[in-house]
């Protein structure tokens, strides 16, 4: 019967008023909420009638731009010793791909929207993924891979790695690799990430990235993070 009334008040608030107020019969915007708030997924914030707005990135925090204008996701400016300041964070989880040709690579995922305003700035690039390969055959095999990162135009290669299998085990292993980027042009870019398989010794075998050799899949991700002065 309460949750009722609540309905009804509110039904016949947003009537009278074009206006919504909760436990408040004189609501004074659009949503007027008197007491306590829980959520429990995202916010979003911005967007159209059409389109969903913005939930931010992890360590964002919520800013306002004045009357009338929606508040905006930013990070918090932190200072390096040198006097950089951390100026946006942006990530992506990298997806599972197989590859059993020599030479061949793949895309597993891209960094969108990457804004850039100082021509004085660094680029932080940290990424995590996983390599596989199942016991197919009792051969003793190793493959050599890596990853490509390709940031306006230009390509950012990752060490060679090698995974070797040992008779009828499975063979995995993560692999971090970090890189940075000085005196970018300003604009707004994507990073894209490439799996490569290179060769291999013995059986040529499939590998997996960012799945273990059961067929579980382990999400890989690429974080991006801009300092500028």
């Amino acid at each position: 019967m309460k949750k009722s009334l609540l309905f009804i008040s509110i039904f016949i608030s947003s009537i009278s008023f074009s206006q919504v107020g909760i436990n408040t019969q004189t609501p004074q915007k659009t949503l007027h909420v008197n007491g306590a708030l829980q959520l429990t997924n995202e916010l979003n914030v911005g967007g159209t009638s059409s389109t969903t707005g913005s939930a931010g990135y992890s360590g964002q925090v919520l800013t306002s731009q004045g009357d009338g204008v929606p508040p905006i996701w930013q990070t918090l400016d932190t200072n390096t010793n040198d006097g950089y300041k951390l100026k946006g964070v942006y990530r992506t989880t990298l997806t599972n791909v197989a590859i059993s040709a020599l030479q061949t690579s793949s895309p597993i995922g891209t960094v969108n929207d990457i804004k850039v305003n100082s021509t004085d700035n660094f680029i932080f690039i940290i990424t995590q993924n996983l390599a596989s390969t199942n016991s197919n055959s009792g051969f003793t095999t190793a493959s050599s891979l890596n990853f490509e990162y390709i940031f306006n135009g230009t390509s950012y290669i990752s060490p060679i790695e090698v995974l070797q299998r040992q008779g009828f085990n499975d063979a995995i292993k993560g692999i971090a690799y970090s890189f940075s980027i000085l005196n970018a042009p300003t604009g707004t870019f994507s990073l894209q990430a490439r799996a490569w398989k290179r060769n291999s010794q013995g059986t040529s075998e499939t590998i997996y990235f960012n799945r273990n050799a059961s067929g579980t899949v382990i999400p890989g991700s690429l974080v991006v993070f801009v300092y500028e002065k």
